[in-house]
């Protein structure tokens, strides 16, 4: 695509003659006046000396009158020439054409003269669609938006030979979105001929937008080139631990540095070009999870003459492997020091601490992270070991209560024993059972565990080792979810290596889709935890298999089985509008981080010509 210049857009500026003024137009009225002054001096001393000497004074006292109307009058004067101004002809052309200090016709200047000669008219500005920034030589990479006043700024500076004339204006003209193009509109001035006359001409100059990586994109996008690591590990059979440190990570954005994100069989690794974005992950999962870190580093270059050691940083991060609803005996030494709770408890919360409670006493307490691994201690039983069993008749509750915890003695059954002598038990779920409820428990009768655990327990307790213990309550019937969470596969940082082995996908699938399901029933369930992370509305209706997700009808209504409790709709959040909620922070974090680059920055050192080009830059990027 070619550019013109607009001849067209000349005009002739015209600079008012010099003419006498000030200091030196008050002398010449001065011996103006004078004369009468002189001729005054004729006449007899002896009449008319007195009168002589009061117009004398007189006429001195009005000077500066005199002189002001004198000078009003010849501007005056001048204003009417100028507007009289004949018509001449042009000197090569003949033309008639207004007088000018030239004395040519337009066209003629312009067939002589071209102001614009050695102004570069295209320009190539490099532009990186991953983090959409532009180049800002020699190595800066600066935020801008189309037609910004910080793009022209960047346009103005890179075009050669602008130093020479005088910048009056500049705007950017429509162009097509696709066309990778950028057009300005510049308005110059410069004196011509040496006589005195000012040419103002317009022309249009192109920029071509090449696409160009920097350096932070290009790292992204490299094998091996992470600066640091963190592997976060759990030596569990299922994932719902790390479902809900995803979400927490995705709320509060912790991984937007991570220039890759791997899936391991047994956790995640992240990996960063800078230790410190390294060092912010690790700190956030310490103040959400019982964690023990280990750092390592290892040398990978060293440059002897300048003394630079380049180093790669790994950080070892193991969650503790307890989760919520894992039946746990708790060590001889530990239940004592927690004031006698236990030692057989169930663990219902895990965060920073461990929170445990005791379902025959309703006793409860907590564990400091750091403490537990001082002396950490394993699960007993876990939920993969839970076994279905059917409440037989009206629980019997007790007068205890702590919290949402009620204590009751219920009669339960297995559900593939239906019909069998009923269990007595305690439990602390009073205020959820009836007559008929599914329950999920511990049956400590036909479960394999370490007998190690318990052995200290048996050997104590007067009291007989429960035979079942009741962890929660499943319901029958749910309600068809209009939510739907976030993941890493959304993410464009995120890899699964594991995803390239069909066998593994296969062998996995199903366990993760059990443990994903059992994760939402969590938060349906529980509104703390359901607090800590993002649920957002559901693009479309979620169609399920499960004969348990079903709408509720009016026959269902007047039925016994109760639903099971659902995410309100003020609780979600629209995606498309988080989303931009998210693009516009993290731009105000850019400007703020580039402003900061800026101020840093020294200035280099230019002449007093580009200095004047970029003064009148930001006095038209201003207007």
């Amino acid at each position: 695509m070619s550019t013109t210049t607009t001849a067209d857009e000349v005009e002739i500026i015209e600079e008012q003659q010099t003419n006498c003024s000030g200091v030196g137009c008050t002398h010449h009225h001065h011996h103006h006046h004078e004369a009468p002054t002189t001729t005054t001096t004729s006449l007899k001393q002896s009449g008319l000396q007195k009168l002589n000497d009061d117009a004398v004074s007189t006429t001195s006292s009005k000077r500066s009158k005199i002189t002001t109307r004198t000078t009003t009058t010849n501007a005056s004067r001048r204003t009417t020439k100028k507007k009289d101004l004949p018509n001449v002809l042009c000197c090569l052309c003949g033309v008639v054409t207004p007088a000018n200090p030239a004395n040519m016709c337009l066209n003629c200047i312009k067939s002589q003269v071209d102001i614009t000669d050695g102004i570069t008219k295209s320009e190539t500005i490099f532009f990186c669609r991953e983090c959409e920034r532009y180049l800002q030589p020699p190595k800066y990479w600066i935020k801008c938006d189309m037609e910004s006043k910080e793009l022209l700024t960047l346009c103005l500076k890179r075009i050669h030979g602008l130093n020479r004339v005088k910048l009056i204006d500049a705007k950017f003209l429509w162009t097509e979105p696709h066309s990778r193009r950028l057009k300005v509109k510049i308005t110059i001035q410069k004196e011509v001929l040496g006589n005195g006359t000012i040419l103002q001409q317009s022309f249009v100059v192109e920029f071509i937008v090449r696409n160009q990586q920097c350096e932070v994109c290009q790292k992204s996008h490299t094998l091996y080139t992470w600066n640091a690591v963190v592997q976060v590990r759990q030596k569990l059979d299922h994932k719902r631990t790390f479902l809900f440190l995803e979400q927490l990570i995705l709320k509060h954005n912790v991984h937007e540095k991570a220039i890759n994100i791997k899936e391991e069989a047994d956790g995640l690794d992240f990996f960063f070009s800078e230790r410190s974005h390294a060092k912010k992950l690790v700190d956030f999962l310490q103040s959400v999870a019982s964690i023990k870190s280990k750092t390592g580093e290892r040398l990978v270059t060293h440059d002897a003459k300048s003394n630079i050691f380049n180093f790669k940083y790994s950080f070892s991060l193991e969650i503790a492997p307890i989760c919520r609803e894992d039946l746990i005996c708790l060590p001889k030494r530990l239940s004592t020091s927690m004031g006698g709770i236990g030692p057989l408890v169930l663990c219902t919360k895990v965060n920073k601490n461990i929170f445990f409670v005791d379902p025959t006493t309703l006793q409860t307490n907590e564990l400091d992270g750091a403490l537990y691994w001082r002396q950490p201690f394993f699960s007993a039983l876990t939920s993969r070991q839970l076994s279905e069993f059917t409440v037989v008749d009206n629980p019997n509750n007790l007068p205890a209560a702590n919290g949402k915890y009620i204590l009751c003695e219920v009669q339960i059954v297995r559900s593939d024993e239906l019909g069998s002598d009923p269990i007595f038990v305690k439990s602390h779920l009073g205020a959820l059972l009836h007559p008929g409820d599914t329950i999920m428990c511990y049956d400590l009768r036909k479960a394999q565990y370490d007998e190690g655990l318990l052995a200290d327990y048996k050997n104590s307790q007067t009291e007989k080792l429960p035979e079942v213990i009741i962890v929660k309550k499943i319901y029958k019937k749910r309600k068809e979810r209009n939510w739907e969470l976030k993941s890493f596969t959304g993410e464009k940082n995120f890899n699964n290596p594991l995803a390239t082995e069909e066998g593994n996908v296969k062998q996995d699938s199903k366990r993760k889709e059990k443990d994903l399901e059992d994760f939402k029933r969590e938060l349906e369930e529980d509104d703390e935890m359901r607090s800590k992370v993002l649920l957002f509305k559901a693009k479309k209706k979620a169609t399920t298999t499960e004969p348990a997700q079903q709408q509720p009808t009016e026959e269902d209504s007047d039925s016994e089985e109760e639903y099971a409790p659902a995410v309100g709709d003020e609780e979600l959040l629209d995606e498309e509008e988080y989303n931009r909620m998210r693009a516009a922070k993290k731009l105000e974090e850019e400007e703020e981080a580039d402003e900061q680059d800026n101020d840093e920055e020294p200035e280099p050192e230019s002449s007093d010509d580009s200095k004047q080009i970029k003064d009148d830059a930001k006095i038209i990027i201003q207007q």
